[in-house]
């Protein structure tokens, strides 16, 4: 009698756009299986990663992996969920390389059992490139995004709603790594499919939309440090003749093209009977952040005075949230430093630049100061050469913009120190 086991896609899924010292962070798996032993197991393995225990949840896992191996065989597909987290608990512990051959070997025993381009290994495939690009390894982070794209389209027709989960992923990575035009492109078939399927309003109509937004704001306000031109040429032909990334459709113009969106998601929610004052507020303080960096200070504050009114009498911890202290809606920081050759690498460091800035009436940043870094002279002078650039949408007192003083900003990042050569142990070669 076959065994009942899934790996179960979330839907939606949420790409948090992150700096790449953060590209590594867990995704989420959802895990069903008959055996609620094999569920307590897992439960306890996730809490032992969350707790940081970390070389206690890879002698579990692994114990269990050898288990499965006497009672079944090497292809069992039982051995998938500890291979992953065995996966999850090498990452977080720093030990990429294995980490990365135990989620190969769960996507094996998946295609062993399941078929070569069955939908469930999609999302250990997405761990496998976090996982690449922690590493700075972008070229084979980005192969692997687009296989697992491919491999979901393999599955359902482009124009399937089931498909919107993996459009969003993919769309939310080419952001991250500033690949706007396929991005774009992505997110107006997201938008497109969500309107078809869903009606015009729906929460995917306006996350398609906000991610539009993005990518015009992303021409103009570029990142701190861009990949080169080598990572960001990636490829159009690795989809079906059906897929729209092949053939976007884009515009450089980006101002009018990015407000209109905002606007659309703004007259959505005001239409809509389900949308809160909330959604509504924060929807236009998006606006006005946008008019704010396109140098329309005057409809930015209109529309920010707007919002304080609204919360005012209705939500002060939303107002205090948003409006009272002010918030960075332009962050140019670096990436991570540029590692030494992987046989000269250690284990991966955290690093930390702390500062003090004061912030103008108009959100920018007038002075920065220096309250710590760690190490010394590896990352200081670039932030703050950076962060000069930076944009605050202002703090608010009594419906007002004011001046902010003492303003902290803490940046942590990962580096590999540099060593004389490998000295053994699970996470030196990394």
């Amino acid at each position: 009698m076959q065994r009942s086991f899934s790996l179960i896609l979330a839907l939606p899924i949420t790409l948090v756009i992150v700096t790449p010292a953060l590209a590594n962070e867990s995704i989420s798996l959802e895990l069903s299986v008959e055996n609620e032993e094999s569920v307590n197991f897992a439960n306890t393995i996730r809490k032992q990663i969350q707790a940081k225990e970390f070389e206690v949840a890879i002698n579990a896992a692994e114990n269990q992996i050898r288990n499965v191996e006497r009672r079944e065989s090497r292809y069992d597909l039982d051995l998938t969920v500890p291979l992953v987290l065995l996966g999850d608990a090498l990452t977080e512990f720093g030990d990429y390389d294995g980490a990365l051959k135990a989620y190969d070997r769960a996507i094996h025993v998946t295609r062993v059992n399941l078929g070569l381009h069955d939908p469930k290994q999609v999302d250990i495939v997405y761990r496998e490139a976090a996982t690449m690009f922690a590493r700075g390894e972008l070229n084979r982070a980005n192969d692997r995004q687009e296989y697992a794209y491919n491999v979901l389209l393999r599955n359902f027709n482009v124009l399937d709603p089931l498909m919107l989960p993996g459009i969003f992923r993919l769309a939310e990575w080419y952001t991250q790594t500033y690949n706007i035009f396929s991005a774009r492109s992505l997110y107006e078939l997201a938008g497109d499919l969500a309107i078809k399927h869903y009606g015009l309003g729906h929460p995917e109509v306006i996350r398609a939309y906000k991610g539009e937004a993005m990518t015009y704001r992303l021409e103009r306000f570029r990142p701190s440090e861009m990949p080169s031109r080598q990572d960001t040429t990636l490829s159009r032909s690795a989809g079906p003749p059906q897929d729209p990334i092949r053939q976007p459709r884009t515009s450089i113009n980006n101002f009018a093209p990015g407000e209109r969106a905002l606007l659309d998601v703004v007259n959505m929610l005001r239409t809509n009977p389900l949308s809160t004052k909330q959604d509504i507020a924060v929807a236009m303080l998006d606006l006005a952040d946008w008019y704010l960096l396109f140098g329309q200070d005057s409809r930015a504050y209109t529309l920010y005075e707007d919002v304080w009114r609204q919360l005012e009498t209705s939500d002060q911890g939303l107002l205090d949230q948003e409006l009272r202290y002010g918030k960075p809606i332009f962050l140019p920081l670096p990436n991570n430093p540029k590692p030494p050759p992987e046989n000269l690498r250690g284990a991966p460091l955290e690093g930390i630049v702390e500062l003090s800035l004061s912030i103008n009436q108009k959100g920018k940043i007038t002075s920065i100061e220096t309250l710590r870094t760690e190490p010394r002279g590896m990352m200081e002078t670039k932030i703050k050469r950076e962060i000069k650039r930076a944009r605050y949408r202002p703090a608010f007192e009594k419906g007002k913009a004011r001046s902010l003083n003492d303003v902290r900003l803490e940046h942590r990042f990962t580096y590999f120190p540099r060593i004389a050569g490998n000295s053994g142990g699970r996470n030196t070669n990394n």
